[in-house]
């Protein structure tokens, strides 16, 4: 056995030690055995639908994310899928350094982490994930302790509609090369019900964006005086 004999723990997995030859009169007393009580580690993914960081009542859990528990040596020891409300667990694991880190490839198409440690928030209520890498930092968990303060929020990434107005010189539909764009015209942003929930203007070489959450929506065009739009779907989509 390896160790200070007053001080170690002599048994092994199995609970048995080594074997000892004693003399006559002789007294052993540095056979010894110590214990530890498993830990855990884990909590929860969840979409931040209000993008504030922190884990509001009523914000679901989201299923199907990849998360690896990483050891002080950088070793991936274990991995879970989060389950139907977003909840993950590693559990059995001796008492150590560990880190939990998300992988991002398993995210919803059109999602990503929200802010970390977001101002406001606590440990129970946090996003601890990078939200380049998806990786948490370590903690040392100690002896039956059970650590349910990690989580990960993510949010829908802004959506991008919009390109251009010109002036269609030779009224084919079609935008050919050299026809300039026309600038100060108003476009209206409407949603799937037709209100209009946005409005801006063309840029000096005719272009507009809006920069909006994933859905649907359309895009009105309010033509200059002395003007009308040109046909429609003419030509190439773009």
């Amino acid at each position: 056995n390896v160790g200070d004999d007053a001080f170690d723990s002599d048994a092994g997995a199995d609970g048995l030690t080594g074997c000892y030859t004693l003399s006559a009169g002789q007294t052993e007393t540095s056979v010894d055995a110590g214990f530890y009580e498993k830990a855990e580690i884990g909590d929860r993914v969840w979409l931040d639908a209000n993008k504030n960081g922190i884990q509001d009542a009523g914000e679901a859990g989201v299923s199907g994310v990849t998360a690896r528990l990483v050891d002080a040596d950088g070793n991936v020891v274990a991995t879970a899928t989060t389950d139907a409300n977003g909840n993950y667990l590693f559990d059995g694991l001796t008492p150590g350094q560990y880190r939990v880190d998300f992988d991002l490839g398993t995210l919803p198409a059109g999602f990503a982490v929200t802010t970390k440690d977001a101002a406001g928030s606590t440990d129970t209520n946090d996003s601890d994930a990078n939200p380049g890498t998806g990786e948490t930092t370590y903690t040392t968990l100690e002896s039956g302790e059970s650590d349910l303060s990690w989580d990960m929020g993510i949010v829908a990434t802004p959506a991008r509609i919009g390109d251009r107005v010109w002036l269609d010189a030779n009224a084919n539909g079609v935008q050919d090369a050299g026809e300039a764009g026309v600038s100060g015209v108003t476009i209206e942003l409407k949603d799937a019900g037709g209100t209009v929930i946005g409005s801006t203007t063309t840029d000096a070489s005719g272009n507009y964006f809006f920069d909006v959450e994933p859905g649907t929506y359309s895009i009105a065009v309010t033509a200059p005086a002395g003007f009308v739009v040109t046909g429609q779907n003419l030509g190439g989509n773009e």
